[in-house]
Parts: structure tokens; C-alpha cells; sequence
């Protein structure tokens, strides 16, 4: 065991002796004269730190620094640390890498020319690494790299991936069903972090976001990200909205990727709220749509017509108003488009996709009022921030259901792989 003299730092004065203080250094490495800080200053957080990539930088004297990475818990990752120092035996660098929540994977290690350390991550995402200079009088120079040593196949979000469903849906369809078929696990054993919760099935969004705020608080408990990505389907693209904008006071949403979301409302929800005055023909749709939406979702069709009252193309002008985007977070979007059994040009165009009986009669109707739609939400209506494209697939096919006996030409397990592997390329 070395013990060294303990000197308080301050950067702009002359090194003050702290009388009868010493400390323990586990390290044979130490020069028999050292001198070190007692406080470190705080640095802003530096740049953010890829697997495979290194960099070269300064710290000041008696500064800590942290350098974010990330990976996912199915690899194994080799932290590097070089000293860049004239003189070999000048340890003057230490550093450790934690978990977000601040629990040590490796502890304080010195650097003497270079040091190495694995590390294993609990949860697939970030990480910190933390380094502070113990000389108390010139700035050290350091190289810092991360590199995969094994699992290197392993795929990985910086922030975890929240999934929010949409209106009548919860995280297990009627307790039976998985509402996001085959995701989760998918998306597991492929290296990702996705987080699937459920909210209330038939509430407003304001409820329902509230909600969703309690689980995202729980999940930054358990794993202490600091930011998500959200990828809603339906409403749940409203209620990510409206928790970004609204209660989200820290700024933890880093992208919302919105799925067949009524940006602008739907004609279908002006029928069954009874905004639009009905014909026998409408009433005959808004009767069979009701029974439609009971058997489907087993609810009562009150409702369910209550539940998209919101979802008006007037009251969603007015929710578009009063929930702008927020600065600092990435909006996408995406359609689903289906056709009804005997709109050859349209099936030949959206490889055959035809849409569920239980949407024939709001798929037409819509058609007439919107244009392309999935049975419940036009194309139009489902564009906002940056609109990644139209895929063949009608508003239960989206997560994965099966409710027609045409073939399936959308797999929704792969599609929102795909959609995590985008979001893993924008560093996300």
C-alpha cells in the first residue's frame, strides 16, 4: 500500500497542503512523492462515445469529466484508457465507468501509460465513463476508446424504446392476446431495450398520458435512462404528444415515432360522436361500426364512441394547438393503407392487403371523406413531423392481429425491428 499527501485544488491559487489527511491508493504503480486533489471540479458533459470509435482530449487539473457510451446487455465491452503524458510514470489520471444510476461496474482505476476494462452491462443503453485528473497544476492529455469483445452481433438503442397503444388497446388484448404481436421478444433477443406498459383502455388522452408518466418515472427508477424513444400506434401517438409537450418538464423524449395516429382527426369518429348529421345509410354505418367495435374489442359501444369524440378533425385543430412539437425532439410518422375485397388496383399496389371485415364499412366511408385510409385513420390524417412512407396494413394489422383471411403481407414484429435498427443509425 502507497499513502500520499492529500493537497486541496483550486485552479486558479497556489496547491494548499491539507494537514494529516492521507489516503490508501491500491496500486504498486504510485511514485513514492505524489500529490493530489481533494475536490474535483465538474465539467459539462463531454462528447458521446460510439463502440469502435476513439478520441483524444484534455482535462483540466482537478476536473472530473463524464463520457456517455452505450451497448446493449447482450455484448461484452472493452473500455480503453490512454495516458498521453511526456512521462510514463506520471499517474495523475483515474478513472471509473457506472451505470446511470451511479452503481459502479468498474471501479477507480489509475492509468499509468494505458488501462483496459471490461465491462457488462444489466441494461441495454447507456453508460458512463468518468474520469478525473489528479494533477494539480497542468492539463492532461487522454485517449479514450470503447470496443465490442463479444456479442459484437448484438443491436442497441442509446435510450430505451417505449411502445404506447392505442384507443381500446392495452398491453394484452382481451388478457389474451399480446397487443404488439411478437415485438418484445423479438426485439430482446435481437439486443434492444423495448418497455411495453398499458394504460387505460377507453380514456382521454390527457388520462391516459398521465398514466403513461407514471410508467416512464418507474422506468427511470429501474434503469435511470435519462431519455426515451416513444413508438405509439393510434391514439398512443397523441397521448407521446401530449406527454412531451405538457408533463414532460425534464425533456426525457428524445423521438416519438407515431403509427396510423389521427393527427387530424378521423371522419369516422365525426359518425360515431354524432357530429355530422346522419342519412339512414350513415346511421346503418354508425350501427354496424358500434357492434363492430364491441365484438372486436370487447367493449360497449358508449365507449367507444366516447373515446374518439376527441378524435374529431375540429377538436383535433384544437389539440394540434394547444400540444405544439417540442424543441429538441424528433417527430416521425407513418400510414398504414388497406383495400377493401374487390379494389384490385389497390390490392395490386399494397401487395394484396385487404382490409378486416371489421373495418369494411368505416374503410369505405372514410375513403369517401379522406382518401386512403387503414379502416379508421386516413394517411393524411396519420403525417406528422417527418412522414417515413405508407405500408400495406389496416389499423389491427399495425400491431400484428390477424382479423381477415386474406394473406398477411405485413409482418408488424419485423416492421418495428426495422423501426428500431432506424432509430439505433440516427445514434437515438
Amino acid at each position: 500500500m502507497i499513502y500520499v499527501l492529500l493537497v486541496a485544488c483550486n485552479p486558479t491559487d497556489e496547491k494548499t497542503a491539507v494537514d494529516d489527511v492521507v489516503v490508501e491508493l491500491d496500486t504498486e504503480d504510485i511514485p513514492d512523492e505524489y500529490t493530489t486533489c481533494v475536490d474535483w471540479i465538474d465539467a459539462e458533459e463531454q462528447a458521446f462515445l460510439s463502440i469502435g470509435q476513439e478520441i483524444e482530449d484534455i482535462i483540466s487539473p482537478c476536473t472530473s469529466v463524464l463520457h456517455p457510451s452505450a451497448g446493449s446487455n447482450l455484448s461484452n465491452l472493452l473500455v480503453s484508457l490512454e495516458s498521453l503524458q511526456s512521462t510514463p510514470d506520471d499517474i495523475q489520471l483515474e478513472y471509473r465507468i457506472e451505470n446511470l444510476l451511479g452503481d459502479i461496474i468498474v471501479d477507480w482505476k489509475f492509468v499509468g501509460n494505458t488501462s483496459q476494462s471490461e465491462v457488462s452491462l444489466v441494461h441495454t443503453g447507456e453508460f458512463m465513463i468518468r474520469l478525473r485528473s489528479h494533477d494539480v497544476d497542468k492539463e492532461l492529455g487522454y485517449r479514450l476508446a470503447v470496443d465490442c469483445s463479444t456479442g459484437c452481433d448484438a443491436e442497441f438503442t442509446r435510450y430505451p424504446i417505449v411502445f404506447m397503444h392505442g384507443l381500446a388497446g392495452f398491453d394484452t388484448l382481451l388478457n389474451v392476446m399480446d397487443y404488439w404481436v411478437g415485438v418484445e421478444d423479438l426485439l430482446i433477443n435481437e439486443g434492444y431495450a423495448p418497455f411495453i406498459y398499458g394504460v387505460s383502455a377507453f380514456d382521454s388522452t390527457p388520462v391516459r398520458a398521465d398514466q403513461w408518466s407514471q410508467h416512464l418515472s418507474a422506468l427511470n427508477q429501474e434503469t435511470g435512462a435519462r431519455k426515451v424513444n416513444i413508438i405509439a400506434h393510434s391514439q398512443g401517438g397523441l397521448d407521446a404528444r401530449y406527454y412531451a409537450t405538457v408533463l414532460d418538464l425534464n425533456n426525457t423524449v428524445a423521438s416519438i415515432t407515431t403509427v396510423s395516429t389521427p393527427h387530424a382527426g378521423t371522419a369516422v369518429a365525426e359518425l360515431l360522436s354524432g357530429v355530422v348529421d346522419l342519412g339512414p345509410t350513415d346511421g346503418q354505418i354508425v350501427d354496424a361500426l358500434v357492434s363492430g367495435a364491441a365484438e372486436l374489442f370487447g367493449t360497449t359501444g358508449d365507449s367507444f364512441s366516447e373515446q374518439l369524440e376527441q378524435m374529431t378533425p375540429d377538436n383535433m385543430e384544437i389539440f394540434n394547438q394547444d400540444v405544439p412539437n417540442v424543441t429538441g425532439v424528433q417527430y416521425y410518422s407513418w400510414a398504414g393503407k388497406s383495400c377493401r375485397y374487390l379494389q384490385w388496383s389497390c390490392q395490386s399496389d399494397m401487395d394484396g392487403e385487404t382490409v378486416s371485415s371489421y373495418f369494411l364499412l368505416s374503410h369505405a366511408y372514410l375513403e369517401s371523406q379522406e382518401g386512403d385510409n387503414d379502416g379508421l385513420v386516413s394517411v393524411s390524417s396519420a403525417e406528422w413531423g417527418t412522414f417515413l412512407g405508407v405500408f400495406p396494413a389496416d389499423h389491427i394489422d399495425e400491431v400484428g392481429h390477424r382479423f381477415d383471411l386474406s394473406a398477411q403481407p405485413f409482418d408488424a414484429a419485423e416492421f418495428y425491428l426495422s423501426e428500431a435498427r432506424r432509430l439505433s443509425g440516427l445514434g437515438l
